[in-house]
């Protein structure tokens, strides 16, 4: 559900982009269609530094094993990418990577597969801004009350920190929140 709404957001911001609705009406693409391409590159990408998703052609090759992990991917300061192996690795031994500590949740929202409930050391999940739009229109100022607030297990994740701050400078009491 969480990957169709944030999807069909992406959709229809382009599709209703004004520069993009006069510039191009011989590109018509289907929300199906959209999302097909969609997933096709978000399982497959990157993150950079935390700044931006890039694909990166082989990278994605490298299967994902936290315990059987080998190596990770490291930005090398210019916008690339490189590997780096994080202990020995053996002669014609498999190289795994460590993406990263992603619940099972965001595993499959970000790359499509999930890890065994035992091997999983964290927990995530997402509120949808439509399921508790009153709540969130209760605490937060009207700016905020639309985005997505993620819980994890492992950290308070950024968006879960962006709505705390937001209901304290909406004057609201954010424990109650």
């Amino acid at each position: 559900e969480y990957l169709a709404w944030t999807v069909l957001q992406w959709y229809d911001i382009l599709t209703s982009h004004s520069s993009y609705a006069a510039s191009s009406a011989s590109l018509q693409f289907s929300a199906e269609q959209f999302l097909r391409a969609w997933l096709l590159v978000t399982t497959r990408a990157f993150d950079v530094d935390g700044t931006r998703t890039t694909l990166v052609p082989g990278l994605d090759s490298f299967n994902h094993d936290p315990s059987r992990a080998s190596a990770r991917a490291a930005a090398d300061g210019r916008g690339g990418l490189y590997i780096v192996a994080t202990r020995d690795i053996e002669a014609a031994e498999e190289v795994f990577l460590l993406y990263q500590q992603f619940s099972n949740s965001e595993l499959y929202r970000k790359y499509g597969f999930t890890l065994p409930m035992e091997a999983m050391k964290h927990q995530s999940f997402t509120v949808l801004p439509s399921r508790v739009r009153f709540l969130l229109l209760k605490y937060l100022p009207v700016s905020h009350a639309g985005l997505l607030i993620e819980f994890h297990s492992a950290m308070l994740h950024p968006t879960l920190v962006a709505a705390i701050k937001a209901c304290a400078a909406n004057g609201k009491n954010y424990i109650n929140f």
